[in-house]
């Protein structure tokens, strides 16, 4: 099949507007100086915050348990610097690494970590931190509980409370093995 080149168009058969009498239109030009850019419509916007009460917030949102547990300790390890030199907690705590026994170096780690903790909790300021304290408190007291050796009442009972004295039982009378003649 042989390409052809496009036809040129054909004139139609419609009058001409110089021979209806009417003025021809001509195309305008574009303008060269384009014309101001109408501002799309928007919705209002929204309140938007200052940049002081988004820092609030941001400072208000917890980032999460692990961060706010690295907070809590960091907090801590503050006031432990605080009463590091504490004349009255070092002489607690040499007393409990001078005991002679195990029971009674138990009973003074759990004296001096009584004292320690309530000189912690009385710097603390927030209720969290405070909330922290009373948890470390809790596990350093029950690392001096020894339930395998003096049980408590109940496992994992406060160590703070008195210990019920051990029933011991008493012997039964059994046969012998060998008859007595």
């Amino acid at each position: 099949m042989p390409l052809r080149a496009q036809e040129p168009q054909l004139p139609s058969n419609s009058p001409t507007p110089a021979a209806t009498g009417a003025p021809a239109e001509t195309p305008t030009p574009p303008p060269i100086i384009p014309a101001a850019p109408v501002a799309p419509v928007l919705p209002p916007a929204p309140d938007v915050p200052d940049i002081s009460q988004l820092d609030a917030a941001f400072q208000q949102t917890p980032l999460g348990k692990a961060a706010d547990d690295y907070r809590m300790h960091v907090e801590w390890r503050k006031l432990q610097n605080r009463v590091a030199t504490d004349p009255e907690l070092l002489e607690l705590w040499k007393s409990a690494n001078h005991a002679r026994t195990d029971l009674e170096k138990r009973k003074r780690l759990r004296a001096y970590y009584r004292r320690y903790y309530a000189k912690l909790e009385a710097l603390a300021d927030t209720p969290e931190l405070k909330a922290y304290l009373a948890a470390q408190r809790d596990g350093h007291l029950a690392i001096t509980a020894q339930n395998n050796v003096r049980p408590s009442a109940t496992p994992g009972a406060n160590p703070t409370t008195t210990v019920p004295p051990s029933i011991t039982p008493t012997p039964e009378p059994t046969a012998s093995l060998f008859p007595i003649p």
